[in-house]
């Protein structure tokens, strides 16, 4: 990933959950999207969850372990 991906379209994520893995998908309402951005010395990488316009959620990719793009 780089910042250029920024604002592409997620249509799923998985994590490893306390109850193996878990995953969520963008369906309905929900959508999900990358926000990546510099912060001079280090990069941030976000999956944030929007509830049709409203963000409702962020989720480090730091945890997640699969990204499916749209």
């Amino acid at each position: 990933m780089n910042t250029e991906m920024n604002g592409k379209q997620v249509k799923r994520i998985w994590w490893n959950g306390a109850n193996g893995d878990e995953s969520m998908t963008a369906e309905g309402q929900r959508t999900l999207m990358l926000a990546a951005t510099h912060h001079g010395d280090r990069d941030e990488f976000w999956v944030v969850q929007y509830a049709g316009t409203v963000e409702v959620a962020r989720h480090n990719c730091k945890y997640i372990a699969t990204i499916e793009w749209a």
